[in-house]
C-alpha cells in the first residue's frame, strides 16, 4: 500500500503542489525553508496522525484539500480481508464486492479520494460521491513518523501496541470469557470453568481474570456485603453497591526499553542514550517489527536520518531505509548526500559521489537506471514561500550538488 500521487492545496505555505507517480521511496531534498517537512505534515494530517490549526490554512477564507490516489495491491486486499477492515464480510468474493460497494472511488487496485479541513474546523473524506466516507479512514496506511527530535515515548507504544497476539488484545479491550463480542461486565461467572483447568494451561485473558476475582474477594467481598447490608436498610430500596474491579492495561504493563552495556555491565534506559543510539534503535525496531507477515504495509517518514549520526552510521540508516522500502512506502528529508548515495548504493553501486557524477555526465550510468523505485525530489523556493516546486532531482542536479 503506498502513495501514488498527491496534490496539496491551502496548507501551511503550499497554495497548489502535485507530485505525481510516487514510488515506494522519497527523497525531498534542497535547501532549509522550501516545504520539505511541511509535506511530511500534510500526509499526517490526511491520515489523521496530526491534527490541524487555524494556522496551517494558507489562505485562512478557504478549505485545504489534500487529494490522494493509494494503490492498494492485491496482498494488501488480502491483509486487509483477513483483518476484517472495511468489511466483515467472511467469503472472499463477497469481502471484495462490500469493500467496492463501500469505496466507490477503489478502481484497479487505486483508491482516490480528497481530505478536506475547513476553516470552521470540520474534516472529512470526500470519495467523489460528494459526501463523507468515514471507511477510508479506516484503511489507510498506518503512519509511523519520526521528527528531528527522536521523541520516542509515543512511538515504542504505537509499535508495542500492536506486538500483542489476540490474546493480549482480548485482554487490552476486556472482553468476555465465553463471548468475545461482549466486554466483561466482571460477573465471574467463568471462574468455575477457570479453576478448573491446569495453571499452566491458562491463556492470559482467563489469567487475568482470576486475579481479578481472588483479588475481589480478597479486599472487597466482604466489605460490600455489609455496605449494602446498610444501604438498603438506610435507603429502603433493594438495589444493591456492586465494586467492579478491574485491571488498567495501560497503568499494570508498562515496558522500559534499556541499552545493556556489555563492558561496564549496566543498562540505561534508552531515553538518556545519545540522539544517534536512539536514531539507529527506532530504525532497527521498525525494521523488526514490518518484517512480520501479518503487518499490515504502513508508511515511514523521517525528518534528516542523518541527524546525530556518524557517516559511518548513516550508511547504516539509508541501508536499513531502503529495506524497509521493499514492503512499505519511505518519506525522507535529507541535507546529506550521505543518505541518498548510500541509499543508492543499496542497490550494488560503489561509486564515490565524484565518480558517479561523472559516470552519469558521461553517460555510463543513467538516472533513471540509478533511482528505479526512487522519487528523488528537490525542493526549490518559489514567491517567498507563498508556493513550492518539487522536480526530479536528474533536472536540477547541479545545483543539488552544488549545495553539498
Amino acid at each position: 500500500m503506498k502513495i501514488n500521487s498527491l496534490k496539496i492545496r491551502n496548507y501551511k505555505s503550499i497554495r497548489e503542489l502535485s507530485i505525481e507517480n510516487i514510488d515506494y521511496a522519497v527523497i525531498f531534498v534542497g535547501k532549509n525553508n522550501t516545504g520539505k517537512t511541511v509535506i511530511l505534515d500534510a500526509i499526517r494530517v490526511m491520515t489523521g496522525d496530526k491534527a490541524i490549526d487555524r494556522h496551517d490554512f494558507n489562505n485562512p477564507g478557504h478549505n485545504v484539500e489534500i487529494e490522494v490516489r493509494l494503490e492498494i495491491t492485491q496482498e494488501d486486499l488480502e491483509l486487509l480481508r483477513a483483518k476484517g477492515v472495511v468489511s466483515k464480510v467472511k467469503n472472499e468474493m463477497g469481502w471484495l464486492a462490500d469493500f467496492c460497494n463501500k469505496l466507490p472511488g477503489f478502481s484497479e487496485n487505486e483508491l482516490a479520494f480528497t481530505f478536506v479541513a475547513t476553516p470552521d474546523g470540520k474534516t472529512f473524506y470526500n470519495d467523489g460521491q460528494g459526501k463523507h466516507n468515514h471507511y477510508i479512514k479506516r484503511l489507510l496506511p498506518k503512519i509511523y513518523y519520526i521528527d528531528n527530535t527522536r521523541d520516542l515515548s509515543a512511538f515504542e507504544k504505537d509499535i508495542f501496541h500492536f506486538q500483542g497476539n489476540q490474546s493480549m488484545a482480548e485482554l487490552k479491550e476486556q472482553t468476555c470469557i465465553f463471548a468475545q463480542t461482549k466486554k466483561c461486565n466482571h460477573c465471574f461467572e467463568c471462574i468455575k470453568s477457570i479453576e478448573k483447568k491446569n495453571p499452566t494451561e491458562l491463556p492470559v485473558a482467563e489469567t487475568t481474570r482470576l486475579l481479578e476475582y481472588k483479588l475481589f474477594h480478597m479486599n472487597l467481598n466482604e466489605f460490600s456485603n455489609k455496605l449494602n447490608q446498610s444501604f438498603h436498610r438506610n435507603s429502603g430500596k433493594n438495589d444493591d453497591v456492586v465494586y467492579r474491579f478491574g485491571l488498567d492495561f495501560d497503568k499494570v504493563f508498562s515496558l522500559d526499553t534499556t541499552i545493556y552495556n556489555k563492558e561496564r555491565k549496566q543498562y540505561e534506559s534508552i531515553h538518556r542514550v545519545g540522539a544517534g543510539t536512539k536514531s539507529i534503535y527506532v530504525l532497527s525496531l521498525l525494521e523488526t517489527y514490518i518484517e512480520a507477515e501479518t503487518s499490515v504495509p504502513s508508511i515511514i517518514m523521517i525528518e534528516e536520518p542523518e541527524m546525530y549520526l556518524h557517516p559511518q552510521l548513516q550508511k547504516a540508516a539509508s541501508e536499513m531505509l531502503y529495506k524497509l522500502s521493499k514492503k512499505n512506502q519511505v518519506i525522507f528529508s535529507t541535507h546529506s548526500p550521505n543518505l541518498i548515495f548510500n541509499f543508492l548504493y543499496s542497490k550494488g553501486l560503489k561509486n564515490t559521489l565524484d565518480q558517479l557524477l561523472t559516470d552519469m555526465n558521461e553517460g555510463r550510468i543513467s538516472w533513471d537506471e540509478l533511482t528505479k523505485d526512487t522519487e528523488i525530489a528537490f525542493a526549490q523556493q518559489v514567491d517567498n514561500l507563498s508556493a513550492a516546486t518539487f522536480g526530479n532531482l536528474d533536472e536540477n542536479f547541479g545545483e543539488y550538488a552544488g549545495l553539498i
